[in-house]
């Protein structure tokens, strides 16, 4: 089981290097969030391999066959209370709204270690709990039948089943849960919040308080106004990434020949009249549905659950498929097969209730608007890069390149549209 103390066994540019839990921190948690305390727990630790953010422990009770079982999801180095309580409002919000999608149920949550939330009792009373073997905060809950999918070895048939059953859950989700004004990811909405920005009318149940969207978790940022346009979303994940550009030692030579510079000026005179400044109605997306977070199961094989909604929220609607592991034209470990994705943009593309995918696909200009700019956020300051990586040189004049093809592209069709607008 992958718990040494000292985290050797996780690389150390692993999220999870050196973020583990004793067993006997298992059972303390486990012990205080079941009704019963169990007398024989079971706790296997899921390879790191399998989990790039958390470290994922999956736990039992009961060695009896229909006993339930557990998984305990401990926050990996870069994460924060708050990507804890996005995913937890998340699940709870998927479970109120879309029963009949298949999705962990939070049994108790902590979102820093130090107190213990249980679902039951809402946040009216945290346990507080003092261990110091407890690092970070974590998520206790159920775990899902079935394994991830693996589209390569699925049938022709399967794959296609598999597709436009995934196309219907996007489809439930967006045509069961509201719209919001607001783009962002989930908050707790407390009395203190009583001023903040609040879009979501309705309550998660079970003595929660309603929910906030506010933010952006995915880039480590929160804006400090609410995100109520397509344009302000971007403008906000741009200035962020020209941000991380501008002061990151190991970018210095992106920096070079005046490309900061043409960065901020294409934020502030091109991007707006690529992208309308109406007010938005953000829809709920997972933002991660690549095939790791889908589980399959059975004969002929089908999905059987959804999983890690850690950076789920309200976003412009193409944006749940602007992920890397989305829209990739080529089969690989990560991605989807050309035959699948085109299955599911089709499935989706024939409602009419789709939350704004109607009649999208990779051949509209929003879909290669939008496809540009994630390009051009991901390659302004590459996140997998840091000072000592290997080949780090290669990479930041790939990243140099693919920036100034995706600038010369989007300035372009800029200067098209404001000169008919004109």
């Amino acid at each position: 089981m992958e718990t040494s103390r000292d985290g050797t066994a996780t690389p150390p540019e692993h999220p999870a290097y050196g973020v583990y839990l004793t067993e006997d921190a298992i059972r303390f948690i486990v012990s205080k969030c079941l009704p019963a305390p169990p007398s024989n727990v079971t706790i296997e630790c899921l390879h790191h391999d399998k989990s790039w953010n958390n470290r994922i422990y999956f736990v039992q009770t009961s060695t009896a066959p229909s006993a339930p079982r557990y998984v305990l999801k401990l926050a990996g180095r870069p994460f924060r209370p708050a990507e804890i309580e996005n995913e937890v409002a998340s699940l709870l919000l998927l479970g109120q709204l879309c029963p009949s999608i298949p999705t962990p149920r939070v049994i108790a949550w902590s979102p820093d270690g130090q107190s213990i939330q249980q679902a039951s009792v809402g946040l009216a009373r945290p346990i507080e709990i003092m261990r110091k073997d407890i690092p970070s905060g974590w998520i206790l809950m159920t775990r899902l039948e079935g394994e991830a999918l693996e589209p390569s070895t699925a049938t022709p048939e399967e794959r296609d089943a598999i597709a436009k059953q995934l196309a219907e859950i996007v489809l439930t989700w967006r045509r069961n849960i509201p719209r919001s004004r607001y783009c962002g990811n989930l908050h707790f909405r407390s009395a203190a919040d009583a001023t903040a920005p609040i879009s979501v009318a309705y309550q998660p149940g079970h003595g929660l308080p309603s929910l906030q969207v506010h933010g952006v978790l995915e880039i480590g940022s929160q804006s400090s106004d609410p995100l109520d346009t397509t344009l302000s979303f971007w403008k906000h994940r741009l200035a962020f990434a020209v941000d991380t550009l501008a002061t990151s030692s190991y970018l210095a030579p992106n920096r070079q020949n005046g490309r900061l510079q043409r960065l901020r000026k294409f934020i502030d005179l091109n991007l707006p009249n690529l992208l309308h400044n109406d007010l938005g109605a953000f829809v709920f997306s997972h933002t991660d549905l690549s095939p790791r977070n889908v589980l399959v199961g059975g004969s002929p094989l089908r999905i059987v659950g959804i999983v890690d909604f850690e950076y789920s929220g309200f976003f412009p609607a193409l944006q749940e498929f602007m992920g890397k592991s989305v829209v990739s034209l080529e089969e690989d470990d990560e991605g989807w097969p050309v035959d699948m994705f085109t299955t599911i943009l089709q499935k989706l593309a024939e409602s009419t209730d789709d939350g704004g995918l109607s009649g999208q696909s990779p051949s509209t200009r929003e879909w290669k608007l939008t496809q540009t700019l994630m390009r051009l956020e991901t390659y302004i300051a590459p996140w997998w890069l840091s000072a000592g990586s290997d080949g780090l040189d290669a990479a930041l004049q790939d990243a140099r390149e693919k920036v100034d093809r995706c600038l010369a592209s989007l300035q372009s069709v800029s200067t098209y549209f404001r000169s008919v607008t004109l």
